[in-house]
């Protein structure tokens, strides 16, 4: 009878081995979930980052528009800020690094673009920051235009895929053409 029991017995070494194998198991599913959190907070920085940069380029912006008395006063501060910036008649393009330095387009990891019309004594900028520097920003920043002008409110508002950031300002200024 004694030889019956024994082997119905499991080994104390299979059950250590199997809970050696669970407890991995369950560090292996926490540590999937951690790596998962992990991630998911690591893109919500990168995207907070993007979003304060384009607020501080955009602030900066709109006060060297603010500051200027006229169209041309206007864009000779922007040339002098932005030297490598890509001007023309109505548009402002500026490339950014990662540091948020100016830099040219090969070398950008952001970019941003003011667009600008003139009605009256009225300088309208449209303003656009995008973290991708492959984005076509003016056509974006001029659908953002259209979407904000048609919004009903500014909670209604919602920028284009590509668009981190978007501003729209008017600035009294001297008679001048565009």
């Amino acid at each position: 009878m004694a030889k019956s029991i024994i082997k119905n017995r499991i080994p104390s070494s299979l059950l250590f081995l199997m809970e050696l194998l669970l407890s991995l198991l369950l560090f292996a599913i926490a540590a999937a979930a951690s790596l998962s959190v992990f991630a998911r907070a690591h893109n919500m920085s990168e995207e907070a980052y993007s979003t304060a940069i384009a607020a501080e380029d955009l602030s900066s912006m709109s006060e060297l528009i603010r500051r200027g008395s006229d169209y041309v006063d206007v864009m000779d501060r922007a040339a002098t800020e932005y030297p490598h910036a890509e001007m023309t008649a109505d548009s402002i393009i500026v490339y950014f690094d990662k540091e948020n330095r100016e830099t040219d387009k090969d070398n950008a990891a952001f970019q941003m673009c003011a667009l600008f019309s003139m009605q009256d004594s009225m300088m309208h900028a449209d303003m656009g920051f995008s973290s991708d520097p492959e984005a076509g920003i003016e056509e974006l920043v001029t659908e953002a235009a259209s979407l904000y002008a048609s919004a009903e409110s500014e909670e209604e508002f919602r920028k284009p895929d590509g668009l981190t950031a978007f501003l729209s300002i008017d600035h009294y200024v001297k008679e001048g053409e565009l």
